[in-house]
């Protein structure tokens, strides 16, 4: 069961949503400034329509990155084109883990920055 209104960035598809993205557009970079590293860099590949989307769905997960696109679990390799692949693999823990962002904290640091 999936439970929106937990997970910090409304719905994705929802009218709020749509009203976060118009305030961001046209002041990418500092927003992007205000974001956890890797949200950054999933919104700067994915824009912030599928950027925010992608972190909605992925937010709080623990993902193993070996150095094979092949090797990520299928939902997340679908979507998860391949320069957003290289960039992340540049971010990875030692244990060879990337851990993506909850949709709470990446809304809580666009709360104080907008």
């Amino acid at each position: 069961m999936d439970f929106p209104y937990f997970k910090g960035l409304p719905v994705y598809n929802s009218d709020a949503m749509a009203q976060i993205i118009s305030c961001c557009k046209g002041i990418e970079m500092k927003v992007l400034s205000s974001l956890p590293c890797i949200a950054c860099e999933i919104i700067d590949v994915l824009d912030f329509e599928f950027g925010f989307a992608y972190i909605y769905k992925h937010g709080g997960k623990k993902i193993y990155m070996s150095n094979c696109r092949e090797k990520l679990p299928m939902e997340i390799q679908n979507e998860t084109p391949e320069i957003l692949f290289r960039r992340l693999e540049k971010l990875i823990a030692g244990s060879g883990h990337i851990e993506i962002p909850s949709p709470w904290g990446v809304f809580a640091s666009l709360r104080k920055f907008l």
